[in-house]
């Protein structure tokens, strides 16, 4: 556990130590926490670590931590001890026992006064448990502005003033004012009154660059009687009431995002009457008020110092408008959308900001559209029923309830509980019936036939297809048309009536080239050249298998 001020370098010594882990073969992972996140959120990137079959042994794990509740009382309760555990094992499992976990600002997730202690019941008992995997080979790293009152101090690294050369060689890589820079004496006297405190540095060079002499010393003055938290504050105020009023509202806005966007997505939320935003964005990052990164495909982006955004809080700005929010989180949506960005991490920043910003209906489409397809073709059938589909069952959207009932029916039908799942997709059925949505009938009929089809009860499975089928015929839908009559040659199949099968798996497969369904008509391929074979006709099987 890393201890110290703001700005005195907690989180560079923990990735220095990371780096040489790395060098060490370690796996690394790092986990940067933010008053507004979810600790969830922070365990899916961990669990998206796993390999495919590890991520197979979780989800047993998992089944067997949560405790199961009735369908549509509330979400399941998860025995987070228990699923730490798995988690952390696997990864130490997977890497030869050598995984690394740094979990930084941890302070946004303590309370303020008395002990500190950790507010979110869940974060506490993941912490505990890794300590107990320590012995094992996991390596956790924590940095805080505050100490845990629990941690024994053997395990605990306050940090102390650093040295002046480190001091010097900072300022020199920030690239401050050479005004400053030039000035020996002037900096070594900023080192001795901030106490060596970096971030603080880096706004009062900002700070100061304009400032008169007298003035200069009259404020280094206030700075030496301040504690170290309150120089940074200072001098970060004094930074941001030098700049524009346009700067400032451009500040005041980009609290929408929680991540690093582009400069359209910052153009997006600045008010007509700022102009050149360019020209200001590079003016806030010349003071380090924002911070910038590259990402692959978008290229620039810029985010908010967390130091400022903790800042702004702390003076009583308030949070942007649920409209702002919202335009900010739409965003999002549309880079994801235009394929812009499609790495996991901004799927899951997306849907946040989304059901942050009031947009609950359309997060919960996100979540149908998006995140079930992926989690289910991996195999994280409990994660899905554990923490993304309860919130759906209770959604205002008929529509959007009915389809997750039916997906949390597909969950269980992979695991094996058919009672359970019979159970749901009659639901979502009672309430695609009740609405009018013949497209989502079809496809929970079809479901249905599944269940009855594992059990070996054809005859009923058949029935359900028949529906299902004459709906899909009805409304003009060819891609459930051709999924239907391929289930439904599996049924003839099963029976031992290969002809009718045949037959019907042809009509499937002219529906899927009329469509242009590759992957349904590869399917459907494959499945006459299993009908042919059962058939005893090798030739024809081997012929529409090399099609396939």
């Amino acid at each position: 556990l890393l201890i110290g001020a703001g700005g005195m370098g907690k989180t560079a010594l923990a990735g220095k130590r990371l780096r040489g882990l790395k060098q060490q073969d370690y796996a690394v992972h790092a986990l940067s926490l933010r008053p507004e996140h979810d600790w969830q959120n922070s365990v899916k990137k961990m669990a998206s670590l796993l390999t495919l079959e590890n991520k197979d042994k979780y989800q047993d794990d998992l089944a067997a931590a949560t405790e199961k509740t009735w369908l549509g009382l509330g979400k399941p309760k998860i025995d987070e001890n228990k699923r730490a555990a798995s988690l952390l094992s696997l990864l130490l499992q997977q890497h030869q026992g050598k995984f690394a976990l740094l979990i930084d600002n941890l302070e946004s997730k303590q309370d303020p006064g008395g002990q500190h202690d950790i507010s979110d019941a869940a974060l506490k008992t993941w912490l505990n448990t890794a300590l107990t995997l320590s012995n094992k080979g996991l390596k956790l790293i924590v940095t805080s502005r505050w100490a845990l009152a629990d941690w024994e101090n053997q395990h605990c690294l306050p940090l102390g003033k650093p040295i002046y050369t480190d001091y010097v060689a900072f300022a020199r890589q920030q690239q401050l004012p050479a005004v400053f820079m030039d000035n020996s004496a002037r900096l070594h006297q900023a080192y001795v009154v901030l106490g060596g405190n970096f971030r603080a540095l880096e706004f009062f060079a900002a700070a100061v660059g304009d400032m008169a002499a007298e003035e200069e010393q009259e404020f280094l003055q206030q700075l030496q009687q301040a504690s170290a938290k309150s120089q940074t504050d200072m001098a970060l105020d004094k930074v941001y009431r030098y700049r524009t009023k346009q700067e400032q509202q451009l500040l005041h806005r980009l609290q929408a995002y929680q991540q690093a966007v582009d400069m359209d997505g910052i153009r997006s939320l600045a008010l007509p009457e700022i102009k050149q935003a360019e020209q200001k964005v590079q003016q806030l990052l010349a003071v380090s008020l924002l911070e910038q990164y590259q990402h692959p495909t978008t290229g620039t982006e810029y985010k908010l110092s967390p130091l400022l955004r903790d800042w702004l809080q702390q003076q009583g700005i308030p949070v942007p408008e649920t409209d702002l929010r919202q335009k900010a989180a739409l965003y999002l949506l549309e880079q994801w959308d235009k394929d812009l960005k499609t790495d996991w991490q901004h799927c899951l920043n997306t849907h946040q900001a989304l059901h942050d910003s009031g947009l609950t209906t359309t997060a919960q489409r996100f979540v149908l559209d998006w995140i079930v397809g992926p989690l289910n073709n991996a195999g994280r059938y409990q994660e899905l029923l554990s923490d993304w589909l309860p919130p759906l069952w209770e959604a205002e959207d008929k529509r959007t309830c009915a389809e997750a009932l039916g997906q949390t029916g597909k969950q269980y039908h992979h695991l094996g509980d058919y009672d359970t799942a019979l159970d749901t997709l009659k639901k979502s059925l009672l309430i695609q019936q009740e609405i009018g949505d013949k497209s989502g009938e079809g496809t929970t009929l079809n479901n249905i036939s599944q269940i009855y089809d594992a059990r070996g009860d054809y005859d009923t499975a058949l029935d359900y297809l028949k529906k299902s089928l004459r709906i899909q015929q009805e409304i003009g839908d060819k891609s459930g048309e051709g999924t239907t009559l391929n289930n439904i040659s599996q049924i003839f199949q099963a029976r031992g009536d290969y002809d009718t099968a045949l037959d019907t798996l042809k009509k499937s497969l002219l529906i899927r080239q009329e469509i242009g369904d590759k992957s349904g008509e590869g399917r459907t391929l494959n499945n006459m050249a299993t009908t042919a074979h059962a058939r005893g006709d090798y030739d024809t099987a081997l012929d529409t298998l090399k099609k396939s």
